[in-house]
């Protein structure tokens, strides 16, 4: 598993900031005869910095995400019926207050291509809580 993170500030705005993400999952280890498909992912968005009250910041962010992986591999995968491409429309909300964060998005497929026979969900949710310490 390997990626990448590069942010920075949209000129002239300064609580306008942009991003751009990166990441390959490529398997090494196979078992049954089983090895998953390498899949690459990559998103980049905008969000914006300046909703502050207080200790509380809001931050609402908009992302454009890009999903490709290949078919699973070996006598006991099901070649036929694996991998996929996706690109989604995901809109966010980080909640900060120190020293917790909260931050959720829902991903809207606008193309996906499967191979085979694959159910495919209308969206996704993602939900992640921290705490900094």
């Amino acid at each position: 598993l390997a990626g990448f993170y590069h942010r920075g500030k949209i000129l002239g705005h300064q609580d306008w900031n942009w991003f751009v993400t990166g990441q390959l999952d490529a398997p090494v280890i196979t078992q049954g005869g089983y090895r998953p498909g390498l899949e690459v992912d990559a998103s980049t968005g905008i969000y914006y910095t300046g909703f502050k009250f207080g200790k509380l910041h809001l931050r609402p962010i908009g992302q454009v995400i890009f999903g490709n992986q290949a078919s699973d591999s070996g006598p006991a995968a099901d070649s036929a019926n694996s991998g996929f491409q996706q690109l989604a429309l995901s809109p966010g909300l980080e909640v900060n207050y120190h020293p917790f964060r909260v931050y959720g998005n829902v991903s809207f497929p606008v193309m996906s291509n499967v191979v085979g026979n694959q159910l495919v969900a209308p969206c996704t949710t993602q939900v992640v809580v921290s705490i900094a310490f």
